[in-house]
């Protein structure tokens, strides 16, 4: 068996408010080598998060406005 040199991709998900708390904090600090995403039901809390790439979920049912 040949053996490559990978690199592993790693993704981190922030869901909901907390998470993508944590995804904005560590993209202000410049974390390298992992692809942040946040996921989120509240669109407006997603328009301020600073993720690699942000997920609406559940907007047909919420309208984007979150369930809490």
């Amino acid at each position: 068996m040949e053996y490559r040199n990978v690199v592993p991709q790693i993704s981190v998900l922030g869901i909901g408010s907390t998470g993508c708390n944590v995804a904005t904090w560590l993209k202000e600090k410049e974390m390298k080598g992992a692809r942040i995403l946040a996921l989120h039901t509240d669109a407006q809390h997603l328009l301020v998060s600073k993720a690699d790439k942000k997920i609406p979920l559940g907007y047909e049912v919420t309208g984007g406005l979150g369930i809490g």
